[in-house]
């Protein structure tokens, strides 16, 4: 495999600081990321492949790669290399100005193959984010909410809870059950665990990119069977966001952009709506929501929410519902 004349160009001519030194171990590519200026490496590597990644529409992949120093990943081109091989990778490695890290293998040779780790079971709670960096994992947890990563259309990003602790998981949608992975649903993953997924996000939490999906419980049958909305004033934001769905009833007071709504609640209290589909109901209709916990400064709000009407609420008008003109 050649990485283009044009591309090596385009590395070469960059601001960076060229060390011709070769980085020859996963620890030495672990400490050149850390670096606090741009820079350019020689690469000379080998490694056990122990993922593969995924090359859909990227025309890369990021491999999770192993030696007797540790853990690293590698971005490379093109699917000559199996998992499970041993590989000797020699190219080039990069801090680019943002300190953002790619690598660039011109070539590459296998010579050898082992048998991969066996992923660890593990609670998420005692995941630690320096210790099992890159490790090959199992977890299992309930789903509190799931969506589509913004950045990356083939994947679908799900938070796993186990008691108080989440974590989010990547899942490609090849992988996704025919049995859907809706809320509640209780779910076995297997995969890599990340202490930062290789991407232009910045703030970034740890991750799981799974490599296998088994569905334990599936989603509830009734959508709207989950706790009502309390006034968990005693809890902080981020407690707030991993309480699950829970459910409100009230009557609807304004609609607006298309997904938002804010809804007067049979308690009195006043709710923001931010709805999964632009379906709206109408203004003054009795409805029951349901959607995902948020605090603003003042209120506890729902998001990604589904709605029904109901037959009524103990709501009472204090004023009549008159039309108005934009």
């Amino acid at each position: 495999m050649i990485v283009s004349s044009l591309l090596f160009a385009a590395i070469v001519l960059t601001d960076t600081q060229t060390n011709m030194c070769p980085i020859t171990t996963t620890a030495e590519l672990n400490d050149f990321r850390s670096g606090e200026k741009p820079e350019l490496r020689v690469l000379d590597l080998v490694a056990h492949v122990t993922s593969l990644g995924n090359a859909e529409q990227s025309g890369f992949r990021t491999l999770t790669v192993e030696d007797e120093t540790g853990r690293a990943e590698l971005v490379y081109y093109g699917d000559d290399i199996g998992l499970g091989e041993v590989v000797r990778f020699r190219g080039l490695t990069r801090l680019n100005r943002r300190l953002l890290s790619w690598d660039y293998p011109t070539k590459s040779a296998v010579v050898g193959k082992k048998a991969l780790p066996s992923p660890v079971t593990i609670r998420i709670g005692e995941l630690d984010a320096k210790r099992d960096d890159l490790r090959p994992i199992v977890v299992e947890g309930v789903v509190v909410s799931d969506f589509d990563d913004e950045l990356d259309a083939r994947f679908r990003i799900v938070i796993l809870r186990d008691g108080p602790k989440t974590v989010a998981a990547y899942i490609h949608r090849g992988m996704l059950p025919d049995s859907g992975i809706g809320p509640e649903s209780k779910l076995r993953l297997t995969g890599v665990f990340h202490r930062r997924i290789n991407s232009w996000r910045l703030f970034q939490q740890p991750a799981i990119v799974c490599e296998h999906v088994e569905v334990l419980t599936p989603p509830p049958a009734d959508p709207f069977a989950v706790p009502a909305l309390g006034p968990f004033n005693r809890l902080h934001p981020q407690e707030i966001a991993r309480l699950g769905q829970h459910r409100v009833r009230g009557r609807v007071l304004a609609v607006w952009h298309g997904d938002t709504a804010l809804l007067k609640a049979d308690d009195n209290r006043i709710v923001k709506i931010e709805f999964a589909q632009h379906d709206l109901p109408a203004v003054d209709s009795s409805v029951e929501v349901v959607g995902f916990p948020e605090s603003d400064l003042y209120n506890i709000n729902l998001t990604r929410a589904i709605w029904r009407t109901t037959p009524g609420t103990k709501v009472e008008h204090e004023t009549p519902v008159t039309a108005s003109t934009e």
